[in-house]
């Protein structure tokens, strides 16, 4: 019953947080895209009919120029929880030049086609691209470090956590570091069950293409290519305890409101944020992002921007309540306290 009424607060509040985004998305006259197979959320074809047709609208996910990593988000009208994330690219040099200048979060209409290659993921050849909404928000540049990258081409493991699983295994998209990396897969089924965030050794092998941005495939040659040290749905609805560095997840088209989370790390790289929140008080929920957003405010000039979110190591938070993990696709882990005394927040 507990796990029930978490889920119907995550999806009220969700709504209504993300309710936002929605409103600034592509109209709800625009076709959805409804699978007929009930395993598949999108009908990609749908979806290329669309970019020979009026375009599609969404939202950059990732921009990183350097490593010629730009990835689309479409969304389906109507329904915020149903959506594929898809690398663009483009043949036309001065296409390729407009895809350069995207920020995370702009709202962009583009036209052109899936690439018409073997790759697992749908990549959209881009033809044309309009800046529907440039995004307005807190957005830095963030420098990535380039040392890490090399490191990984020169080696054969790395341990990381899993950032996407796509097409049923094909795919699985590692983070570490401050890199995100696909890994192409041969054997779908040693991944199909992983979350996101869960934490994993893989073998693997540099592809030689593309050359950017840097692509692996799990070496499946080896007994035990992919090693789940820690699954991140583990202690579910437990009790626990963290302690870390208050973490701010600026709002965007998408989210309404700074979401704040607790970030832990562990000696070999790999962390994680755990989003502060509780579905079943409303009050109390509204009550702890006062609380964290009036210290960040307080303390915003010693933060750092990391990537898509902002840490401050001078507020240390320590929270008590249950870890909320309930899908595979997560974009975190929660912790779930009960009352405003089990936070505990020192300033540095």
């Amino acid at each position: 019953m507990k796990l029930l009424c978490i889920l119907v607060g995550v999806l009220s509040v969700a709504l209504s947080a993300w309710g936002h985004g929605q409103s600034e998305g592509v109209s709800t006259s625009t076709p959805k895209c409804e699978s007929v197979d009930p395993a598949v959320k999108v009908d990609m074809t749908c979806l290329e009919k669309q970019l020979k047709g009026a375009g599609l609208e969404g939202w950059v996910h990732a921009s990183v120029d350097d490593s010629f990593l730009f990835v689309f988000t479409w969304r389906r009208p109507g329904n915020f929880f149903v959506n594929v994330q898809l690398p663009m690219m483009s043949k036309d040099p001065e296409v390729f030049a407009s895809i350069l200048k995207l920020r995370r979060h702009d709202r962009i209409r583009i036209n052109g086609e899936f690439f018409k290659n073997e790759a697992p993921l749908k990549h959209i050849n881009v033809s044309s691209l309009t800046v529907v909404k440039p995004y307005d928000g807190p957005q830095e540049s963030f420098k990535y470090d380039p040392a890490l990258e090399e490191d990984i081409l020169q080696g054969s493991t790395l341990t990381g956590k899993v950032h996407i699983v796509a097409n049923g295994g094909a795919v699985l998209v590692v983070e570490v570091g401050d890199r995100v990396i696909p890994v192409f897969n041969d054997k779908p089924s040693l991944v199909a069950n992983l979350f996101r965030n869960d934490k994993i050794k893989i073998h693997y092998k540099v592809r030689l293409l593309p050359q950017r941005p840097s692509h692996l495939q799990l070496d499946t040659s080896m007994a035990h290519p992919v090693e789940v040290i820690e699954e991140i749905v583990e202690g579910h609805d437990k009790p626990l305890t963290l302690s870390g560095p208050l973490v701010m997840f600026p709002k965007s088209p998408q989210i309404k409101f700074d979401v704040f989370a607790i970030r832990t790390e562990d000696g070999d790289g790999v962390n994680r944020n755990f989003t502060v929140v509780n579905f079943d008080d409303i009050d109390l929920f509204l009550e702890l992002r006062e609380r964290f957003q009036k210290v960040w405010d307080e303390n915003q000039d010693t933060a750092q921007y990391d990537r898509n979110k902002y840490i401050n190591r001078n507020i240390m938070v320590t929270v008590s309540g249950t870890k909320n993990v309930v899908s595979p696709d997560q974009a975190n882990p929660q912790i779930v306290p009960a009352k405003m005394q089990d936070i505990q927040i020192v300033v540095k």
